[in-house]
């Protein structure tokens, strides 16, 4: 017997998507859009596919044939390497980019750690480091972190960055033209942390910029244009990612539930 075993569904049946599956980000905007109106005027071709009673592989198609209307098959996996599959099938389909590859290598590395992540991995899944989970995606573990942190939440920033398995090297500060609240102290600047990962290279000397951003305070949580470019001075060439973007920029890859999709303006 093999591990497939297909049954029709009607397409009323919700289903919940397995968090080995959430790993990877859904389609949305114009591609999912494409898929919609494949599905209608095709039906589908590849069944969704099944484990522990929660969609593995497939969660796409499901939504697509849920809004168009149509039924869908179920195959149950009956392997013995879910994460693998997942990661074989995605990779297959999907075109991501080295900034993507690393995030979705770090989600797996950190998915037992329940640090800032709602992943519950079931009990078949094994832990996985993150060179192993980078080597899986074809991803670097070499990475740079630049993260933000107002002052009163320092420990806090540094505990996820080491959660993330970065440590420290220096920082930047963020000197606003306006004073803000505060306990303490009315707070007028933010800290730029930058954290290095694995063998990264060091930036030309002559690429450096000074420590300090004066800069205008934006909307809430946007962040200024000297912090970006302070980036692509030191790394031109490498590929860079925003995590919980708001706005797109031209060379970077963008991550988040706000985050615009392909095709979005700024």
């Amino acid at each position: 017997m093999t591990w497939r075993e297909t049954e029709m569904v009607k397409v009323m049946l919700e289903l919940e998507f397995h968090p080995l599956a959430n790993i990877f980000p859904l389609m949305e905007g114009e591609a999912f859009a494409a898929l919609v109106a494949d599905i209608r005027d095709q039906g589908l071709e590849e069944s969704v596919v099944l484990f522990e009673g929660k969609i593995l592989d497939g969660r796409n198609r499901y939504r697509a044939c849920r809004e168009a209307g149509v039924e869908y098959g179920c195959e149950t996996y009956t392997g013995a390497d879910p994460l693998g599959y997942v990661i074989s099938m995605n990779l297959r389909r999907r075109h991501l980019d080295e900034s993507q590859r690393a995030m979705v290598a770090d989600k797996i590395a950190t998915m037992r750690q329940g640090e800032r992540t709602d992943l519950q991995p079931s009990a078949s899944l094994q832990k996985v480091d993150r060179a192993s989970a980078a080597t899986m995606l074809k991803a670097t573990a070499d990475a740079m972190l630049f993260l933000w942190t107002p002052p009163p939440l320092l420990t806090d920033a540094i505990a996820i960055m080491e959660a993330w398995g970065f440590g420290y090297v220096t920082n930047a500060v963020w000197v606003k033209d306006k004073i803000g609240m505060g306990v303490y102290l009315r707070q007028q600047h933010e800290l730029l942390l930058i954290c290095k990962r694995g063998n990264c290279i060091v930036p030309d000397p002559s690429l450096l910029s000074p420590s300090v951003i004066q800069a205008p305070r934006r909307a809430h949580s946007e962040k200024p244009d000297e912090a970006y470019e302070l980036i692509e001075r030191m790394y031109p060439d490498l590929p860079k990612i925003e995590l919980f973007a708001r706005n797109a920029r031209e060379g970077w890859a963008v991550w988040g539930n706000q985050a615009p999709q392909a095709g979005e303006a700024a």
